[in-house]
């Protein structure tokens, strides 16, 4: 997929869940650079939640340099042990309450299932 599809998704929606490599991984070098797209997101002031396609490991953006990155320069949500389907189901939830980005996060890891460990 290109970057550029982030753009055309940014004017559309103000919230995205991007269901990343592994743990947390995103293509990030030459033109295939996804974290100059996070960054025109988040300053436009979208929601960005990073999930993983990895059934059962959940994310950890720690875990590669490009997650490290992404962490430290913008304002971005991990959705950590949350299935795809969780993840957007309470982002569009708590999106009609709040758009503002550390109401978002406080609400997004705010637990509502005792199993779940964010």
């Amino acid at each position: 997929m290109e970057p550029d599809v982030l753009d055309y998704i940014g004017e559309k929606y103000e919230g995205v869940v991007i269901e990343s490599y592994g743990a947390g991984g995103l293509p990030f070098q030459d033109r295939r650079n996804f974290l100059e797209k996070l960054g025109a997101l988040t300053e436009k002031g979208k929601i960005i939640v990073i999930a993983t396609q990895v059934m059962f490991e959940g994310s950890d953006m720690g875990v590669y340099e490009v997650g490290v990155k992404a962490l430290k320069k913008y304002n971005v949500l991990q959705a950590y042990d949350m299935t795809i389907e969780a993840a957007i189901t309470k982002l569009m939830w708590i999106m009609a309450q709040t758009k503002d980005f550390d109401e978002v996060r406080e609400m997004f890891y705010t637990r509502i299932n005792e199993d779940s460990l964010y």
